[in-house]
């Protein structure tokens, strides 16, 4: 395994990361000092949301951004079993498969700005 891809000798990620959620159809992602640059995230319905992290603080992921799919809500398996509905949670047969999917779009308008 290549160094820069051997994450059992990398640092623990800090613990200064801010987080929102996005319940909407697709993500659409600007940087402010890039105005050309846009992303655009497409997802299967199974993904009912998403969480976007970001740091709240300079450090080694300062201007990143970190887009993790959910199918269930924040604590889903625990809100499944009270009985709540919509929790995003998919129970399996066994030999049962979830097939789902997302895309990633990279939009660069090289005029932007000008």
């Amino acid at each position: 395994v290549p160094d820069e891809l051997n994450f059992s000798t990398w640092e623990p990620v800090p613990d200064d990361l801010d987080h929102g959620f996005c319940c909407a159809g697709d993500v659409k992602i600007r940087w402010p000092n890039k105005p050309g640059l846009l992303v655009v995230i497409k997802r299967s319905v199974e993904f009912g949301h998403v969480v976007l992290y970001s740091p709240t603080e300079d450090g080694p992921f300062k201007g990143h951004v970190c887009i993790e799919w959910q199918t269930a809500a924040p604590n889903g398996a625990a809100l499944y079993a009270l009985g709540v509905p919509n929790t995003g949670i998919v129970n399996l047969e066994p030999g049962a498969e979830l097939k789902t999917w997302w895309e990633v779009q990279f939009h660069l308008d090289f005029h932007a700005g000008e």
